[in-house]
């Protein structure tokens, strides 16, 4: 699979990227895609977004190409990438593992209780991603932007996201800066 990412953030941070040839991340305890390295999928405009809402700092994105294989991938946009994680979950549940929070995720989730779902959903995915061996994990989401919605069609817009855990999956010769 082969596709164009782009990561928004702020130009020094772009220049520090691409100085070092490496993405660090902050690890946040509600992640959506677990941890990692996040991109959008072919949406230069959304990563024109998301470095906009960087308060006091110039914006810039970073488009990179990445290839990889498919396997390598949790693709939750495919059934069989849904089901594969269906059936991951289920086992740990079946397996009557202790899901327990660390100190940090239940601090977090006694603040934001309705946060709870997105913690998990994080815990999970990084733990299918270890044991099976995945380098990168793709999820659409719904973009909250009325301005968008046509409700008499029931449209609503959309964003693809990658997260990239396995770092080697990104390619700094391909890198590109975009001021914003």
């Amino acid at each position: 699979m082969k596709f164009t990412a782009y990561h928004g953030t702020t130009l020094s941070n772009a220049r520090k990227i691409i100085n070092s040839q490496t993405f660090t991340f902050i690890p946040r305890v509600n992640h959506w895609l677990g941890q990692g390295t996040y991109f959008f999928v072919e949406d230069l405009n959304a990563a024109k977004w998301w470095a906009q809402t960087k308060k006091d700092s110039s914006a810039a994105v970073l488009g990179i190409d990445i290839v990889v294989n498919h396997s390598y991938v949790l693709d939750l946009d495919t059934l069989e990438g849904a089901k594969e994680l269906n059936d991951f979950y289920n086992n740990v549940i079946d397996a009557q593992i202790d899901f327990k929070y660390s100190t940090k995720e239940q601090s977090y989730i006694d603040k934001f209780p309705r946060e709870e779902k997105n913690v998990r959903r994080s815990k999970i995915i990084d733990l299918f991603c270890l044991m099976k061996k995945r380098g990168a994990c793709m999820y659409t989401f719904d973009v909250p932007i009325n301005d968008l919605r046509i409700e008499s069609i029931d449209f609503k817009p959309h964003e693809r996201q990658v997260n990239i855990i396995d770092n080697s999956l990104i390619n700094f010769d391909t890198i590109e800066l975009i001021n914003v």
